[in-house]
């Protein structure tokens, strides 16, 4: 019952931050004076391992060139664990959507870099990054590309998931790339395109159209760690998201810049906290 009920509760975060968005918060991201364009990968097809190994390259450049970028915005944060910074995306398909992208930097406390990511590459670190999920879906998948790819226990995996929403708003629906090399003490995951499930989002600049009776949602996700002094670790994350349909654009800037990354480190120091 109580998980039935805090799912109902973030289902109607999309709800709440409609309401709040057109009161003025519209987000903040890179200006005029910021050197270079930010890029930010869109949508591609993945129908081999060939496709799928050479996007999980991509991602890991694109989440390590985003950390390392300059020209972001700090944006308040409810939670003192995180700092929450935001920035325009310039060019790529996404770009029209005027969504910002989001980064986050905190240290969490007590906890090594190796098990931080061991836990959120499994079921239960899953339902921390989204607690609307299902953790019994974490080792399904649409299609697995991890033969021959990163190091050892490294997954690559063409998946679903779904962010239900109260009626009467129509589900929406991911089809990602999830990338998780512990190795590396890294995990990225972006929306793909995807045979097994038709359809794209409406951002997608390939021409695929919509699925019927749903909505495609976009996701660019990133997470790593790093050992830091003290027995912590700092972890460091990117999102991108857009729910699609009638999700506008400041409504989305408000759910990415305030109420996925705060809430997401203050879960995942309580979950390590329990482990320890």
């Amino acid at each position: 019952m109580g998980r039935a009920l805090a799912c109902c509760a973030l289902a109607l975060v999309p709800l709440v931050g409609f309401l709040l968005a057109p009161l003025g918060w519209g987000g903040s991201g890179g200006g005029a004076d910021v050197v270079g364009q930010l890029y930010v990968d869109g949508e591609v097809w993945i129908d081999d391992a060939t496709s799928a190994f050479d996007m999980a390259a991509v991602m890991f450049a694109e989440a390590r060139a985003l950390w390392a970028s300059d020209g972001w915005h700090r944006v308040s944060s409810p939670s003192a664990r995180v700092t929450v910074e935001s920035r325009r995306i310039d060019a790529g398909a996404f770009a029209r959507s005027g969504v910002l992208v989001t980064r986050g930097t905190g240290v969490i406390k007590n906890a090594t870099a190796d098990a931080t990511i061991r836990l959120l590459t499994s079921p239960e670190g899953f339902f921390v990054i989204n607690p609307m999920s299902d953790p019994k879906e974490f080792g399904e998948y649409l299609e697995d590309f991890s033969a021959g790819w990163g190091n050892a226990d490294a997954r690559l995996e063409v998946a679903e998931a779904k962010a239900p929403l109260p009626p009467p708003f129509l589900p929406r629906e991911f089809v990602v790339l999830n990338a998780m090399d512990p190795a590396e003490r890294l995990f990225v995951s972006k929306s793909v395109l995807h045979r097994s499930r038709p359809g794209g989002s409406e951002f997608n600049d390939l021409g695929v159209p919509p699925p019927e009776g749903k909505v495609r949602a976009l996701n660019t996700f990133a997470v790593a760690a790093d050992d830091v002094d003290g027995g912590h670790c700092r972890v460091r994350t990117i999102n991108f998201a857009h729910l699609g349909g009638w999700s506008s654009t400041a409504m989305m800037n408000w759910i990415n810049c305030k109420a996925f990354l705060a809430p997401l480190y203050d879960r995942l120091q309580a979950k390590m906290d329990k482990l320890d």
